[in-house]
Protein backbone atom coordinates (compact mmCIF):
# COMPACT_ATOMS: atom_id res chain seq x y z
CA UNK A 1 0.00 0.00 0.00
CA UNK A 2 1.11 3.51 -0.94
CA UNK A 3 -0.03 6.68 0.49
CA UNK A 4 0.14 10.12 -1.25
CA UNK A 5 -0.04 13.96 0.04
CA UNK A 6 -0.54 16.79 -1.76
CA UNK A 7 -0.99 20.36 -1.41
CA UNK A 8 -2.51 22.45 -4.12
CA UNK A 9 -2.44 25.22 -1.71
CA UNK A 10 0.03 28.15 -0.97
CA UNK A 11 2.98 26.10 -0.06
CA UNK A 12 5.02 29.08 1.04
CA UNK A 13 2.43 29.59 3.95
CA UNK A 14 3.13 25.90 5.02
CA UNK A 15 6.93 26.59 5.01
CA UNK A 16 6.03 30.01 7.23
CA UNK A 17 4.08 27.81 9.76
CA UNK A 18 6.42 24.92 9.90
CA UNK A 19 9.66 26.74 10.23
CA UNK A 20 7.83 29.56 12.71
CA UNK A 21 6.94 26.25 14.82
CA UNK A 22 10.45 24.83 14.42
CA UNK A 23 12.51 27.94 14.87
CA UNK A 24 10.31 29.90 17.85
CA UNK A 25 9.16 28.40 21.00
CA UNK A 26 10.27 26.80 24.44
CA UNK A 27 12.13 23.79 23.38
CA UNK A 28 15.11 21.68 23.92
CA UNK A 29 17.06 24.22 21.51
CA UNK A 30 16.07 27.60 22.91
CA UNK A 31 16.89 26.25 26.78
CA UNK A 32 20.41 25.54 25.78
CA UNK A 33 20.79 28.61 23.67
CA UNK A 34 19.26 30.60 27.02
CA UNK A 35 22.04 28.81 29.01
CA UNK A 36 24.64 29.67 26.50
CA UNK A 37 23.57 33.19 26.93
CA UNK A 38 23.87 33.10 30.45
CA UNK A 39 27.14 31.68 30.28
CA UNK A 40 28.40 34.13 27.81
CA UNK A 41 27.42 37.01 30.10
CA UNK A 42 29.22 35.61 32.97
CA UNK A 43 32.55 35.41 30.93
CA UNK A 44 31.86 38.99 30.14
CA UNK A 45 31.69 39.76 33.46
CA UNK A 46 35.00 37.70 35.07
CA UNK A 47 36.51 39.03 31.64
CA UNK A 48 36.34 42.62 32.67
CA UNK A 49 36.67 42.18 36.50
CA UNK A 50 33.36 42.74 37.97
CA UNK A 51 32.28 40.80 41.34
CA UNK A 52 29.76 38.23 40.12
CA UNK A 53 28.06 38.42 43.35
CA UNK A 54 27.33 42.34 42.77
CA UNK A 55 26.44 41.77 39.30
CA UNK A 56 24.29 38.39 39.33
CA UNK A 57 20.75 40.18 38.51
CA UNK A 58 22.35 42.27 36.09
CA UNK A 59 23.23 38.89 34.10
CA UNK A 60 20.08 37.59 34.81
CA UNK A 61 18.29 40.68 33.46
CA UNK A 62 21.02 40.77 30.70
CA UNK A 63 20.22 36.57 29.60
CA UNK A 64 16.98 37.04 29.41
CA UNK A 65 16.93 40.43 27.04
CA UNK A 66 19.30 38.58 24.86
CA UNK A 67 16.82 36.00 24.43
CA UNK A 68 13.97 38.00 23.97
CA UNK A 69 15.59 39.95 21.16
CA UNK A 70 16.67 36.20 19.61
CA UNK A 71 13.20 35.25 19.62
CA UNK A 72 12.34 38.28 18.14
CA UNK A 73 14.60 38.51 15.36
CA UNK A 74 14.19 35.03 15.04
CA UNK A 75 9.89 35.46 14.31
CA UNK A 76 10.19 39.29 13.20
CA UNK A 77 13.22 39.12 10.51
CA UNK A 78 14.78 35.46 10.21
CA UNK A 79 11.57 33.53 9.56
CA UNK A 80 10.44 36.15 6.66
CA UNK A 81 13.95 36.12 5.09
CA UNK A 82 13.51 31.85 4.87
CA UNK A 83 10.54 32.68 3.46
CA UNK A 84 11.36 35.30 0.62
CA UNK A 85 14.44 33.20 -0.32
CA UNK A 86 11.70 30.59 -1.24
CA UNK A 87 9.86 33.08 -3.14
CA UNK A 88 13.27 34.24 -4.83
CA UNK A 89 14.13 30.06 -5.45
CA UNK A 90 10.45 29.33 -7.01
CA UNK A 91 10.39 32.55 -9.52
CA UNK A 92 14.72 31.57 -10.23
CA UNK A 93 13.70 28.24 -11.26
CA UNK A 94 10.02 28.80 -12.47
CA UNK A 95 9.23 25.99 -10.49
CA UNK A 96 5.35 25.17 -9.74
CA UNK A 97 3.98 26.33 -6.02
CA UNK A 98 3.06 22.47 -5.49
CA UNK A 99 4.37 19.78 -2.90
CA UNK A 100 3.70 16.14 -3.15
CA UNK A 101 4.69 13.09 -1.83
CA UNK A 102 4.54 9.47 -2.12
CA UNK A 103 5.01 7.28 0.69
CA UNK A 104 6.31 3.74 -0.70
CA UNK A 105 7.64 0.67 1.40
CA UNK A 106 10.78 1.64 1.73
CA UNK A 107 11.11 5.61 1.42
CA UNK A 108 9.30 8.31 1.04
CA UNK A 109 9.79 10.58 -2.21
CA UNK A 110 8.92 14.01 -2.21
CA UNK A 111 8.98 16.73 -4.82
CA UNK A 112 8.45 20.34 -3.32
CA UNK A 113 9.00 23.36 -5.96
CA UNK A 114 10.39 21.57 -8.61
CA UNK A 115 13.07 19.41 -6.76
CA UNK A 116 12.69 15.98 -5.36
CA UNK A 117 14.43 13.62 -3.36
CA UNK A 118 13.98 10.75 -1.45
CA UNK A 119 14.68 9.66 2.43
CA UNK A 120 13.95 6.51 3.80
CA UNK A 121 11.90 5.92 6.79
CA UNK A 122 14.51 4.68 9.23
CA UNK A 123 15.78 8.82 9.16
CA UNK A 124 12.03 9.74 10.44
CA UNK A 125 12.90 10.02 14.65
CA UNK A 126 9.62 12.51 16.11
CA UNK A 127 6.52 13.53 14.10
CA UNK A 128 5.00 16.64 16.01
CA UNK A 129 1.01 17.34 15.23
CA UNK A 130 0.59 20.72 15.80
CA UNK A 131 -2.51 23.25 15.49
CA UNK A 132 -2.29 23.44 11.69
CA UNK A 133 0.31 21.60 10.79
CA UNK A 134 2.94 18.12 11.08
CA UNK A 135 6.00 18.47 11.32
CA UNK A 136 8.48 14.95 10.24
CA UNK A 137 11.89 15.81 12.16
CA UNK A 138 14.77 13.63 11.89
CA UNK A 139 17.25 13.55 14.69
CA UNK A 140 18.97 17.18 14.17
CA UNK A 141 16.67 18.90 11.36
CA UNK A 142 13.20 19.61 9.93
CA UNK A 143 12.48 16.77 7.26
CA UNK A 144 9.44 17.80 6.01
CA UNK A 145 5.20 19.57 7.29
CA UNK A 146 2.17 18.40 6.09
CA UNK A 147 -1.06 20.69 6.70
CA UNK A 148 -3.26 19.21 9.11
CA UNK A 149 -6.03 17.07 7.15
CA UNK A 150 -4.85 17.04 3.94
CA UNK A 151 -3.83 13.65 2.89
CA UNK A 152 -5.27 12.56 -0.27
CA UNK A 153 -6.24 8.55 0.35
CA UNK A 154 -5.75 8.09 3.82
CA UNK A 155 -6.34 9.64 7.17
CA UNK A 156 -3.62 11.05 9.93
CA UNK A 157 -4.20 8.43 12.10
CA UNK A 158 -3.93 5.61 8.81
CA UNK A 159 -0.82 8.08 7.52
CA UNK A 160 0.70 7.77 11.49
CA UNK A 161 -0.43 4.09 11.50
CA UNK A 162 1.34 3.21 8.31
CA UNK A 163 4.90 5.69 9.45
CA UNK A 164 5.13 3.88 12.59
CA UNK A 165 4.82 0.64 11.15
CA UNK A 166 7.71 1.56 8.55
CA UNK A 167 9.53 2.90 11.59
CA UNK A 168 8.34 1.70 15.14
CA UNK A 169 11.13 3.70 16.79
CA UNK A 170 9.49 7.09 15.35
CA UNK A 171 8.61 9.27 18.20
CA UNK A 172 4.63 11.00 18.11
CA UNK A 173 4.15 14.50 20.31
CA UNK A 174 0.56 16.32 20.01
CA UNK A 175 1.13 19.74 21.25
CA UNK A 176 -1.43 21.47 23.09
CA UNK A 177 0.13 24.85 22.51
CA UNK A 178 2.26 25.13 19.85
CA UNK A 179 5.17 27.44 21.81
CA UNK A 180 5.80 24.73 24.12
CA UNK A 181 7.24 21.40 23.17
CA UNK A 182 10.29 18.80 24.74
Amino acid sequence: MTLSYQNDKNVLNTIRKGVYRQNVGINIKSCLLLVFFFIAWVVYILIHGLPINYSFGWVLKATLLTFIGHLLLTSLVGVPLYVLRVKRTIKKRNSSNLHCEIFNSDEIERQLLGTSFKFPYREVTRIIFCSDVILVQSRFKLLTMYERDSFNNATEEEWLAFMKERNPKIKVKYLKNDYIRF
